[in-house]
């Protein structure tokens, strides 16, 4: 079992993405805003967080940006429904798992989480 933290600031999205991981046995802890990511990373220390890019405050690339520099082996999945190249490059200069568009299919969630885990 991992521990997956995921960052939206959709409620409703957090909600589904819970209903698609917790069934495939991990567990999910979640956050609103990417201003929580760096203290829920090291309070949870989670396998694997999903972040989504657009968020009020921090933004997801902001944020994972910080992560990997304070934590360069955290696996990170970058979630979004702009699904600009520039956006998807930005995210894997981080050096990110993969990134997810949206809306979400259940196969394209796990194998994700499967080559962050990997």
């Amino acid at each position: 079992m991992a521990k997956i933290l995921v960052v939206d600031d959709n409620a409703y999205t957090r909600q589904m993405l819970q209903a698609m991981i917790v069934p495939e046995g991990h567990e999910v802890i979640g956050a609103d805003d990417g201003a929580e990511l760096i203290s829920l990373y090291e309070e949870h220390n989670p396998d694997v967080v999903m972040i989504d890019v657009v968020m009020p405050n921090v933004d997801g690339i902001t944020a994972t940006k910080e992560l990997i520099e304070k934590h360069p082996d955290a696996k990170v999945i970058i979630e979004s429904a702009q699904q600009s190249n520039a956006i998807q490059h930005k995210a894997e200069d981080l050096g990110i798992v993969g990134f997810v568009p949206k809306p979400f299919d259940m196969d394209t969630i796990t194998s994700m989480i499967k080559k962050a885990l990997s």
